[in-house]
């Protein structure tokens, strides 16, 4: 990639950096949160399990397409 980007254009020059994106969990989130330090643990708490519900579904209705 990196060197697509420098044919593209010569004058770019990108620098490749490990720090802090890479050490934290910045843009992840957090889906199992501690109640006791986190007010917004239901919603993760939702989340997680509607992903799970979804997925069931999802699973089901394979099953009968295919059966």
């Amino acid at each position: 990639m990196i060197s697509t980007i420098a044919k593209l254009r010569s004058d770019f020059l990108p620098t490749i950096r490990f720090g802090y994106y890479s050490a934290h969990g910045v843009c992840l989130p957090r889906l199992f949160s501690d109640p006791s330090s986190d007010r917004t643990w239901g919603y993760s708490l939702f989340v997680a399990i509607l992903n799970f519900i979804c997925y069931i579904y999802v699973m089901f209705a394979y099953v009968l397409i295919y059966r």
